[in-house]
């Protein structure tokens, strides 16, 4: 196993078999490792500015900042991470075409 880059923790997760299949489908069809596709997944929803994924969720980022200044509860994260995710994804995109 490679050494985890500067600024990055390892994440370990466990999912179903099905998942997996499916997850190593697609990441063999791009070429990828099955880490590197869900980083991906991570990133583009980092992109997306980390959209709430369950009701309880959307009301803890709600509640986050009941002043009510902005509806974004992810704005204070530095613009260079979402748009360099948004570059990768689109250039990978583009040589995926």
């Amino acid at each position: 196993m490679g050494r985890i880059g500067k600024n990055k923790t390892l994440v370990s997760i466990s999912i179903p078999l099905e998942w997996r299949a499916e997850i190593d489908r697609r990441a063999a069809a791009l070429s990828l490792s099955r880490a590197a596709y869900v980083t991906r997944i991570v990133e583009l929803w980092w992109a997306r500015d980390c959209p709430a994924i369950s009701e309880p969720d959307r009301l803890m980022q709600i509640n986050a900042n009941p002043s009510g200044a902005s509806s974004n509860p992810t704005e204070s994260r530095p613009n260079f991470s979402q748009s360099s995710s948004r570059e990768k994804f689109s250039s990978q995109a583009s040589k995926n075409k």
